[in-house]
């Protein structure tokens, strides 16, 4: 197996990256969120992995604000993330994912939610949110909503709704 590289995303990788994700999902939402961020959002954060010279996934974590919260201004939401299906299964995800929360602490992240596979995150420490207090949207999500405090006790004494840019609206 080839060795799998943690890179920060960079401009040449902007076709590569968007061939992941229309060929990762079936429709294209999630292309055009990672679209929309890279030509009109400057607050994210994303990594790319390297599987032998190809760029096969990418991540990305945004901002999140916390309902009634203002200073807890170190919050990310990690989404969306894909990896080429015919790299699927390989444990490219599952090295991206530790590997881009580390990264995201040494810049300053305190706390980063993420809406997904109720399996996959908690592997990697997330927890339902719900037990803490935070939710997206409405309660329904709780099940597939995950919280990972990157600093413990930052979020001590929040609980409120998650809110993510509006791009995200639509997934």
């Amino acid at each position: 197996m080839s060795k799998i590289i943690i890179r920060r995303e960079n401009y040449t990788d902007e076709k590569d990256i968007y061939d992941i994700y229309h060929n990762a999902f079936p429709t294209d939402d999630e292309a055009r969120v990672v679209e929309y961020l890279c030509q009109q959002e400057k607050s994210y954060s994303a990594w790319v992995a390297e599987y032998g010279k190809y760029v096969v996934a990418h991540i990305v974590y945004t901002k999140l604000k916390i309902a009634g919260f203002d200073d807890l201004t170190d919050v990310y939401g990690l989404a969306p993330m894909a990896v080429l299906p015919q790299y699927q299964g390989k444990g490219i995800g599952s090295v991206l994912v530790p590997e881009s929360l580390k990264k995201l602490k040494e810049i300053g992240a305190k706390a980063v939610f993420v809406l997904g596979h109720k399996d996959f995150y908690p592997r990697f420490g997330f927890r339902k949110a719900i037990k803490q207090g935070f939710y997206y949207k409405d309660f329904g999500f709780s099940e597939s909503f995950f919280l990972l405090e990157l600093n413990p006790n930052y979020l001590k004494g929040a609980s409120a709704e998650v809110i993510y840019k509006p791009v995200f609206d639509n997934l």
